[in-house]
């Protein structure tokens, strides 16, 4: 996500902390996590409601990169 730092406008997941992505999830938000070999490669975080989903995130991590 480092490389949308200067983006406009910038990325929020640059500022995400464990603590925020655990009270999102608290307060409702569900994620699927994608792995390859027990590494995680992709996430997808949304909100479900009686209108939809609601795609908060989705993220893609190159192999090797952890």
């Amino acid at each position: 996500m480092i490389k949308y730092e200067h983006a406009t406008p910038p990325s929020s997941a640059l500022s995400e902390t464990i603590e925020s992505i655990e009270q999102a999830m608290e307060n409702g938000e569900h994620a699927f996590i994608g792995y390859i070999d027990e590494q995680p490669v992709a996430m997808v975080r949304f909100t479900l409601s009686a209108h939809g989903i609601y795609i908060h995130s989705a993220e893609n991590y190159p192999l090797g990169r952890y």
